[in-house]
Order: C-alpha cells, then sequence, then structure tokens
C-alpha cells in the first residue's frame, strides 16, 4: 500500500510542476533575465550613467525580481509538499 501511495505522490508532483510551468512560465528562466537585466544595468551605470529610462527599466527589473523569487519559493514549498505560514510550523499538505 505505502508503495502505492507514493507513486500516486510521484504523480501528483509531477502535475504540479507542469501546471507550474503552464501557469507561470518557467520561473527560473524569467529570474536569470532578471538578474542579466539588472547586471547589464548596473555595469552601464558604473561605467557611463543612466538615463532615466534605464533606471525606471531597473527599478522595474527588481520589482519584477522580488516576485518571481516569492513565486519561485512558493512554488518549491507547493512542489515539496509543505507550506509555511509566516514563522510558525510547517504543515504538511500531503500526510
Amino acid at each position: 500500500m505505502p508503495y502505492v501511495l507514493a507513486r500516486k505522490l510521484k504523480a501528483v508532483k509531477e502535475e504540479l510542476k507542469k501546471w507550474n510551468r503552464e501557469v507561470f512560465g518557467d520561473v527560473k528562466l524569467r529570474k536569470y533575465n532578471l538578474l542579466d537585466s539588472i547586471n547589464v544595468l548596473d555595469a552601464k551605470e558604473e561605467s557611463v550613467g543612466l538615463s532615466i529610462e534605464d533606471i525606471e527599466q531597473r527599478r522595474r527589473d527588481r520589482e519584477g525580481l522580488g516576485r518571481v523569487l516569492q513565486l519561485e519559493e512558493i512554488v518549491k514549498a507547493i512542489i515539496k509538499g509543505v507550506v509555511t505560514k509566516g514563522r510558525g510550523p510547517q504543515h504538511k499538505v500531503f500526510p
């Protein structure tokens, strides 16, 4: 019986990963693209300075990176089967 349950949970985990990619896109790719854009703008700032448009773009990228990092943590928790509420104890989604 535990083997059957383990197989079902593995299947659910794979479905969650698939759902994550379909709903949120490739979170890691979005994270790396935003980090790259921020790094390019930081380097440009050090060499020649930033225009107002560049400053705004970097601000948007940093905000987007914050959202992506939060999303990444949520997705990891869902896939692991653990949801953490604040500083309280961890609650298992699947017993």
